[in-house]
């Protein structure tokens, strides 16, 4: 009778604990394909579009989890460190790279106590230098120059947790910047806005 009591003790236990750590620091990093939006130079002659290739972004991320916020689930911020670059389509040639730093802020949903699985929303503001490397057209340089700005970014993902620390996501980010201001080689100004779409891959590990 005793040794029956344990073992069911043992296992309500078991089976009321969460599967993943209750708050604490993180790392983590992700890889992503990125679709840009057109680029408009407005105040370039002619007013110009420039479209994209397909880019890579490539982001380290550390933060503190706050653990449970209410029944719904929990905190987290993070610093996130972003690389990004993508090249120039159709008749033009150039680089177009994003270096830039995110404070995020998200909210882990709490499916059940046993489930494994994590969604999750998020929201950050972020400083950039936003490079538009060697434009050209038919040879003839049109812009090669850089700005810093502010811009946000909205995120939307899955987590899967491995272990007690160990978790593995995918995640939606949309991300748009303040209109740059840069030169072109003629001296003019131009204005450049930048959105862009990415789904990344990545993994976290909480201390």
């Amino acid at each position: 009778m005793k040794r029956t009591l344990l073992v069911t003790t043992a296992i309500v236990l078991a089976a009321s604990t969460p599967i993943f750590a209750e708050g604490g620091f993180y790392l983590g990093a992700l890889v992503g394909g990125v679709v840009n939006q057109n680029q408009d130079l407005d105040g370039s002659a002619g007013g110009l579009t420039i479209s994209l290739d397909g880019g890579a972004d490539l982001s380290i991320f550390g933060g503190y989890d706050f653990g449970k916020v209410g029944k719904l689930g929990s905190l987290r911020t993070e610093l996130q460190f972003s690389g990004r670059a993508s090249e120039t389509d159709g008749a033009t040639e150039g680089t177009y790279t994003e270096e830039a730093v995110f404070l995020n802020v998200l909210h882990d949903f709490t499916l059940s106590e046993q489930s494994k699985w994590v969604p999750y929303l998020g929201a950050g503001i972020g400083h950039g230098k936003l490079e538009y490397d060697d434009y050209r057209a038919n040879g003839t340089t049109l812009l090669n120059g850089s700005d810093e700005v502010w811009g946000g970014q909205l995120i939307l993902g899955l987590g899967y947790q491995l272990t007690e620390g160990a978790r593995v996501f995918a995640d939606y980010r949309y991300r748009n910047w303040a209109d740059t201001k840069v030169s072109d080689v003629s001296g003019r100004a131009v204005s450049i806005d930048n959105a862009s779409s990415s789904i990344n891959f990545g993994a976290a590990y909480t201390f």
